[in-house]
């Protein structure tokens, strides 16, 4: 796809900015806070618990969409950066994963702490 300026933008570098803008924008984690538990809960429900080749992308969109959770909760968010790290550098989750998931998922963690609600404690 070509845009008005020439440059020519592929699905995933705009999926990229979908996952950037989704973790920059900030929601009031009082309100969002059960539903995003309850999002993660299921998710991970509905694969018994097991990520596999047919899921591990799902898995990181789905942390993606929970950046409020990730940001309040540093316990949380040091969890999910070391599972989410074995799963990211394994051998066979890397040649799977689609790369502009890969991509935003590398930029993830960054993204977090630039958010005014990131918790440092």
């Amino acid at each position: 796809m070509k845009l008005r300026s020439g440059d020519k933008m592929s699905p995933s570098t705009s999926r990229y900015k979908q996952f950037k803008t989704r973790i920059n924008t900030v929601y009031s984690f009082n309100q969002v806070r059960p539903h995003q538990i309850e999002f993660i809960r299921n998710k991970l429900n509905s694969w018994n618990n097991m990520i596999g080749g047919d899921n591990v992308d799902d898995l990181l969109i789905s942390i993606m969409e929970v950046p409020e959770l990730a940001a309040y909760s540093s316990k949380f968010r040091n969890m999910l950066k070391l599972r989410t790290g074995q799963i990211i550098n394994h051998k066979y989750y890397r040649r799977i994963i689609k790369p502009d998931v890969y991509r935003a998922f590398k930029s993830y963690f960054k993204w977090l702490k630039m958010r005014y609600d990131y918790n440092n404690f």
